[in-house]
């Protein structure tokens, strides 16, 4: 069995799996990175007219998933141009540790959202899309959220974090 990138040998069958299934994890993490993690918006506003999206790459949990993607398919394209086991076991343990990292990050948002996003972050996001939408100066529109709503907000998950 000849080995690098040129290689026309067939793989093992635990090593296409290997790659097919690191492969779809970080395709998966980057796409969920840049969907909406959580969705803001008022308790009453049932019709969901101000709601406000927070896409993963809003927070900085979701730019290091997609960061992690990315350098896990790097990893991924890497291990076939190395020769040497200790290094391709090296890269391979960098590899799994960036997806358990990402599977970390989008679980403690997914767990503690309403705690995140309901608080003064989420006010935050609320009087940046009413401040645009009203063309009223920010500092006033968040004063007024605040005061109304407080840490009242309704946060739901997206589909990005799930």
């Amino acid at each position: 069995m000849s080995s690098g990138i040129l290689s026309l040998d067939r793989p093992t069958p635990l090593r296409l799996w290997g790659f097919l299934v690191t492969a779809v994890g970080a395709l998966v993490a980057g796409l969920g990175s840049v969907l909406d993690w959580v969705v803001l918006g008022f308790p009453g506003d049932e019709r969901g007219t101000l709601d406000v999206p927070v896409k993963g790459v809003d927070v900085w949990e979701g730019k290091v998933v997609l960061a992690a993607a990315v350098l896990s398919l790097v990893g991924t394209l890497v291990l076939r141009l190395l020769h040497g086991t200790d290094a391709r076991r090296a890269v391979a343990l960098g590899v799994v540790t960036l997806g358990a990292l990402a599977m970390a990050l989008a679980i403690s948002v997914a767990i503690r959202a309403d705690a995140r996003f309901a608080g003064t972050d989420g006010v935050d996001e609320i009087a940046a899309n009413l401040s645009e939408q009203l063309g009223t100066p920010i500092d006033e529109v968040r004063s007024q959220v605040q005061e109304e709503y407080g840490s009242q907000l309704r946060v739901e998950l997206g589909a990005g974090v799930c």
